[in-house]
Formats: structure tokens, sequence, C-alpha cells
């Protein structure tokens, strides 16, 4: 037998006779960051939603979860393809109208949902804390103590982030109930625009976006009726033009803010992000 200390004995490990605790997070950006991406996870794998509109708006949310970091087309196709929507919705009347002859069970609709995460939006998720970790500070001590991310009214405390997804949000909510008159349409382009950084410029048929809905009978129908088909139709829209580009406004946003400082941080000049 080796008359060799054993490792155990040189690192002087003890039987563990408690549960481990995790440690304080001493960057509160990546840890919000983490606990927002879980909640919304969670709400796509396990709670599927009423209606395609709540997806749309639950996309947009995402992109703010995951710094844009999913890819632009993800949000043209999980929201059109009526299979991939029917199983999204927990609403036996809206599957139906999307997927009539739809008969897959619950079980295989959740199935669906968790492969859907995991194809394309978990791996965004990691993406976005790679690009979180480069900005995010680090409080190491008690003279510069962590700020508790649960006190903060900004997500991943950078203030400009949560600035544009509420314009946005008024945006998106705007074009789903459709507009009575064009000059009300004309108004939310050029705001759309604003709230967007032009980033519509940037996805593919963007250019010609506000000619062809403005300017074309079929766009302004769609944009000005009042009936399901047409609020049907601007969810189609939105899904293959808005959300691109909001989620491209998301990411640029995303590289540009810092964390919001504290008064404390302002009185002792730290910088922040």
């Amino acid at each position: 037998m080796s008359s060799e200390p054993s490792a155990a004995a040189d690192w002087n490990v003890e039987p563990e006779t408690e549960p481990l605790e995790e440690p304080d997070a001493r960057r509160p950006a990546l840890n919000r960051l983490r606990e927002e991406q879980l909640e919304a996870l969670q709400t796509f794998r396990e709670d599927g939603f009423a209606s395609r509109q709540a997806l749309l708006k639950w996309l947009h949310t995402f992109q703010y979860r995951t710094l844009g970091r999913v890819a632009d087309w993800v949000y043209y196709l999980l929201p059109t393809q009526d299979v991939t929507v029917a199983c999204c919705l927990n609403n036996a009347e809206a599957r139906r109208r999307h997927h009539p002859r739809s008969f897959l069970t619950a079980e295989q609709r959740a199935g669906e949902r968790h492969r859907q995460a995991a194809k394309y939006l978990r791996p965004a998720c990691r993406k976005a804390l790679r690009t979180l970790r480069t900005q995010a500070n680090e409080y190491v001590d008690e003279e510069n103590p962590a700020p508790d991310p649960d006190e903060s009214p900004h997500s991943v405390l950078r203030p400009a982030l949560d600035e544009y997804q509420q314009r946005q949000r008024i945006r998106l909510q705007r074009w789903f109930d459709g507009f009575d008159s064009l000059s009300e349409l004309e108004n939310w382009v050029h705001q759309f625009d604003y709230d967007t950084l032009g980033e519509i410029e940037n996805v593919p048929g963007g250019q010609e976006f506000d000619f062809e809905l403005i300017q074309k009978r079929a766009g302004r129908r769609v944009a000005l009726g009042e009936t399901e088909a047409y609020a049907r139709e601007r969810e189609q829209l939105a899904a293959r033009y808005l959300l691109p580009a909001t989620n491209r406004a998301v990411r640029e946003l995303a590289a540009d803010t810092g964390e919001a400082a504290t008064e404390r941080d302002k009185e002792m000049h730290i910088p922040s992000g």
C-alpha cells in the first residue's frame, strides 16, 4: 500500500454535512438577465399563449431577454408556421383557427415547444450572457457593494433598454389595433423609425415598407381595416418586418448602453458600464 498522502488529506476535504449555498452574485446585471431568461423560457415551454398576438408580444419581450441575439428570421418563422403556432397556443379555439385539422395531444404540443426553445431560444440566451459579460460591472468588496437588481426598475440595470422596450410596446400595440385614418398611419410609421433606430431599413424588403403600406391600396386596407382578417394580416406583417426591426434595434442598444449608476456611484464618480 502506498504511503503517500491522499489528495483528500492534502486539501483537507471534509465530508459535506449541509447543502452548499450559492454565493452572492457579484455581477448583478448578469444575474438579473439569467433570472429574466428563466422566467421567459418557462412561459414559452410550459404555459403557452392565449393567442398569436400574445405570442408576438412575448417574442418582442424575449428580444430584450436575449439582447437581440435570436436570428431575425426566427421572429417570422415561429408566429407564422401554422403547426408551430398551434403548438404554442393554450386555447383550443385559437388553435383550430390556425390549424383546423391539428390533432396533436397536449404532450406533443409541449414537446414541440421544448424543441423550438432548445433549437432557437436557449442558444440566444447563452449568447446574450456572453455579450453582457464584457459590459457588466463587477462588485467585489464592501466599499463597492453590488446593487440589488430586485430593487432596480431597469432590466439588466440598463435604463436605455427599458425606455426603448416601452416605446416599442406602445408602437406594436397601436399596429395590432389598426388605424382610424391615413394621417395616423403616417405618424405611426415616423414614430416607429425613431423607436427602432431606423433598423427596418436593414430588414429584407423593409426599404419599401412605408411605400407599400401608405401608397398601395392593399397596404392601406390592411392597416386601416377593422375585420379579423385584416388583424391577422397585421400580425403577419409584424412578424415579417416589425419584430426583426425591433430585434435589430435591441442588438444595437445592447452594444452601446451601460449600467445605471446608483446615487452612491455618482457621488464617488465610479464609471459604469
